[in-house]
């Protein structure tokens, strides 16, 4: 075979290994890394489209002083840190206070972002095992729908792809900031 053929044959040829097939002729929406049991085209689907909750919380009336050693975890940005959720220096409020925050309760497998500030852009997928808490205005929960899983779409947010795309969406002249609608452009 001379030098051109065999190029040729390469350039078509399909490589499976044990965990994934790759594919050196990518074709419309189709990756060059599949999974086995992934061989349809991908969708390209937008955050707003498959997001059942974005939204961020509020700091309780009262503010600093309202925050106690025990109660709900009230999770701040510094709470976001390397792609997971930092349990260092955490604040608590009151179940009561909780209670009237009802739209900004985190569940497991919650994305959460941070929306401001020099940390706009770090996320991660809340814990399965998590309990109970809630957020600060400073941080957003991105609840997927049941057919998209956090932990394929936050590696999106976090990569350096996701982190550019972020930096473009602020809006702001004094503080950087995200809107739940860019997000949802996302």
């Amino acid at each position: 075979m001379n030098e051109l053929d065999e190029h040729n044959v390469h350039e078509h040829v399909h490589v499976e290994t044990r965990h994934c097939l790759v594919s050196t002729t990518p074709t419309g929406n189709t990756p060059t890394l599949r999974f086995p049991g992934f061989e349809d085209e991908w969708e390209l689907k937008k955050i707003g489209d498959i997001a059942i909750k974005i939204n961020s919380g509020k700091t309780p009336l009262g503010g600093e002083t309202v925050y106690t050693e025990k109660g709900v975890l009230f999770i701040r940005s510094q709470n976001i840190i390397d792609n997971k959720l930092s349990y260092e220096n955490s604040t608590y409020i009151p179940k009561e206070i909780n209670d009237t925050m009802k739209n900004s309760v985190v569940l497991p497998k919650d994305i959460l972002l941070n929306i401001t500030g020099a940390s706009l852009g770090r996320s991660c997928v809340v814990p399965e095992d998590f309990t109970t808490g809630n957020v600060n205005q400073h941080v957003c929960i991105v609840r997927l729908n049941e057919n998209n899983d956090p932990n394929f779409i936050q590696p999106f947010f976090a990569s350096e792809n996701g982190q550019n795309f972020f930096t473009s969406l602020q809006t702001g002249s004094g503080r950087e900031g995200l809107t739940f609608e860019s997000i949802k452009r996302t």
